[in-house]
């Protein structure tokens, strides 16, 4: 029984196995699911069997071709035999490279089927077997490459050797033509004489001379030689067309890798979305629960407050005479609860109508709206959980303008001019607000609210690799995992300086910081314990 079987509250007998007692069927654990039917197609299943036999046969003919090239290279004799040998290796390895072309072409147009089959609600093991098969065509077809380049280069080698072999043996033969030639031309000149004396005897002489000269190499051997090169040329051509087509089958891979990569793009930013969404509903369902709380203890309130007159109003009724009642008529109140309630409800009406009446000028709930969502965006991108940080660091930069702009307005001389100005930029630049070598017009073109999100905790926890996301970073943050120098902090929009930088680390209790120094083998001893 392994560990998942365990928390999904079953035994490895699930299915009415043999063992146990008697075929009794166990039932899961309580607050446990069901395990998930891992329901794959049968067309999916057949499709995945038929691209790993493939896989196969591309593997087997790579190691054949690599065999026979070790072959063909290997030295040989110039006999008829070993000729006749190596053209039957060429033509096999041409042929174990056009099968196993196809083979590639084949499995290409698998795989793009593959990628893009319908898999519904099946399992994550369905998406691994297309990860895999994907990644051992890929090796193959590179293997496929190397062995095709390997061919080639061994191809030309051979066919440069032949002729190499050609050019030598057409020296050979014009060379022996001319000595020969000139050896029957010295034994012409001497039996010219003999010829004067014997005219009869001359010609048999001089065919035996002709008769006797060596031959060089024949025209049949020639012409071998030059079919076998031109064979082996259209042979090279061949393979470089083939790995020309193995180069688009790369691309067309690249292209799959590249569309799945933009799906898993798009599912994660949907994932973050979602995430920001559901924190966002969690926030709202907490202020409409403390709100519907708050609503019904002012209802009991009022409830309590209005029995208390009633009762008030009842004893002073059977205390007071009648004519104290006449003379001094008192204020009318609400004889029944109902009526209590409906007084009450008209007073807070009132008072909330006359509340916006003196806030008509002051709107402190609604904020300004923002035509380009810049905002909503900036609060997004650095997950500012409170909208007034965002209204801050804008109200900061407005001033901080609006002080540029004064100091510009002063002559260029003046000594109070430039120290304030070296002053506040000083002051920016250890904020980590402005680079170096900022000047003052850089406060008015660069400095913005993004410049005061860069310095908040979560987002310098991001640069310093702390946290892949800043979403992340800021729960790291809330959970007390992060301190600055000694102190823990545990508000994400804390500012962190360029000094405060160096100072950013893990709680020494943090379990991620034991987890960090236990993958990297730096825990110690007496953290071992």
């Amino acid at each position: 029984m392994s560990f998942n079987d365990l928390e999904r509250g079953s035994s490895s007998s699930r299915g009415g196995g043999a063992g146990g007692s008697g075929g009794s069927r166990k039932t899961p654990l309580p607050l446990y699911r069901d395990e998930v039917s891992n329901t794959v197609p049968p067309e999916f299943e057949k499709l995945t069997s038929k691209i790993g036999i493939q896989i196969f046969k591309i593997n087997s003919n790579v190691t054949a071709i690599q065999k026979l090239i070790t072959l063909s290279s290997s030295p040989s004799t110039s006999s008829a035999p070993s000729k006749a040998a190596g053209q039957d290796w060429s033509k096999r390895i041409n042929d174990l490279i056009e099968t196993t072309r196809e083979l590639v072409k084949d499995v290409t147009t698998d795989i793009k089927q593959l990628s893009t089959f319908p898999l519904g609600s099946a399992s994550g093991a369905a998406k691994l077997t297309q990860a895999k098969l994907q990644r051992d065509f890929q090796s193959a077809a590179m293997q496929f490459q190397r062995v095709q380049k390997d061919a080639v280069a061994k191809t030309r080698a051979k066919l440069e050797q032949d002729k190499q072999k050609e050019r030598q043996m057409l020296r050979s033969r014009n060379s022996q033509l001319l000595i020969d030639t000139e050896e029957a031309d010295r034994g012409a000149a001497s039996s010219q004489q003999q010829q004067q004396q014997a005219g009869a005897g001359a010609g048999g002489v001089q065919a035996e001379s002709l008769d006797l000269l060596p031959e060089g190499p024949s025209q049949a051997d020639l012409e071998y030689q030059e079919s076998l090169i031109t064979s082996r040329e259209a042979e090279i051509r061949e393979i470089e067309s083939g790995v020309q087509e193995l180069n688009e089958i790369f691309r067309d891979l690249g292209n799959i890798v590249q569309e799945q990569g933009g799906m898993i793009d798009n599912i994660e930013f949907n994932i973050n979305s979602i995430a920001d969404n559901t924190a966002g509903a969690d926030r709202e369902l907490v202020v409409a629960h403390e709100y519907q709380r708050k609503a019904g203890r002012r209802c009991i309130c009022l409830l309590l407050v209005q029995s208390m007159r009633s009762c008030a109003w009842s004893s002073s009724n059977r205390i007071r005479p009648t004519t104290s009642l006449r003379r001094f008529p008192s204020p009318t109140f609400p004889s029944t609860i109902s009526e209590g309630i409906e007084h009450e409800a008209a007073q807070i009406s009132r008072a909330e109508a006359a509340e916006k009446v003196s806030s008509a000028w002051h709107d402190f709930l609604a904020w300004k709206q923002d035509a380009g969502m810049r905002e909503v965006k900036v609060m997004r991108r650095y997950h500012i959980q409170d909208r007034d940080d965002y209204h801050k660091y804008n109200k900061l930069v407005g001033k901080l303008r609006h002080l540029a702009l004064r100091l510009s307005t002063l002559p260029v001389a003046d000594p109070f001019r430039g120290k304030h100005e070296q002053g506040m930029l000083a002051k920016l630049y250890d904020m980590g607000l402005l680079d170096t070598g900022a000047k003052m017009s850089d406060i008015t073109n660069k400095l913005n609210v993004s410049a005061f999100c860069r310095r908040r905790l979560p987002v310098v926890m991001v640069r310093l690799k702390m946290s892949e996301t800043v979403g992340q970073a800021v729960k790291y943050v809330e959970q007390g995992h992060i301190r600055v120098g000694p102190d823990t902090i545990t508000d994400p929009a804390f500012m962190v300086t360029r000094n405060m930088e160096d100072f950013v680390t893990w709680v020494d209790t943090s379990k991620i910081k034991r987890t960090i120094a236990k993958y990297n083998d730096e825990l110690d001893d007496f953290d071992l314990l």
